[in-house]
């Protein structure tokens, strides 16, 4: 933001790439908003979800995800989570697809994997297909979702009876969500609100 200033800009949009409004959402708009005196106009974009309408265009993306799926397979997400009370994203978003073979966990909060292979359990599934619900396939999902470590949700479910497929593939790649945070960034930048 220094940089910025220095340079003369006046007019700032920031797109956060955050998937909820969680603490680091948080962190970021507080820290880009000490500037605000420093430029004519300083506007800073929502999470991905951050409206019923954005819950909506996911689950649009979601069902593209899901549609070749046979009928004992189950699409599982995981989420990061968070101690912020935004974790409540999670669950709605996984209430929202009650009715789809889609499910939604975190693994830092609610709602938990031991929760949803309970869940599991009392259905027909037999296969499983494993993504991250994050932007990229990092550090969570490399060794806490697909690893043969005992404690990941590949290796927990297999325990449980279930064939399991991972797939390493953040949702930040993915054509729909890129054009979601597009959308955010230009409700800003037309003097929208886009929450």
């Amino acid at each position: 933001m220094q940089q910025l200033i220095d340079k003369g800009y006046e007019e700032v949009y920031v797109q956060p790439l955050h998937i909820i409004p969680g603490s680091e959402y948080s962190k970021a708009l507080h820290q880009a908003m000490r500037y605000k005196n420093d430029f004519k106009k300083l506007e800073v974009g929502r999470p991905l979800l951050s409206g019923i309408e954005d819950y909506q265009k996911v689950i649009a993306w979601l069902d593209l995800l899901a549609k070749n799926l046979d009928e004992d397979e189950a699409l599982v997400l995981m989420g990061h989570g968070s101690q912020h009370s935004s974790f409540t994203v999670y669950a709605c978003l996984d209430h929202m697809l009650m009715e789809k073979p889609i499910f939604v966990c975190a693994v830092e909060s609610y709602p938990e994997i031991s929760s949803l292979i309970e869940r599991l359990k009392k259905s027909s599934y037999k296969k499983i297909k494993l993504y991250p619900l994050m932007l990229v396939a990092g550090d969570h999902a490399t060794n806490d979702m697909a690893s043969d470590d005992e404690n990941s949700w590949k290796s927990q479910l297999e325990r449980t009876g279930f064939h399991v497929e991972t797939f390493l593939k953040g949702m930040g790649e993915a054509t729909e969500i890129q054009e979601l945070f597009i959308e955010h960034a230009a409700m800003i930048m037309k003097g929208k609100s886009n929450g």
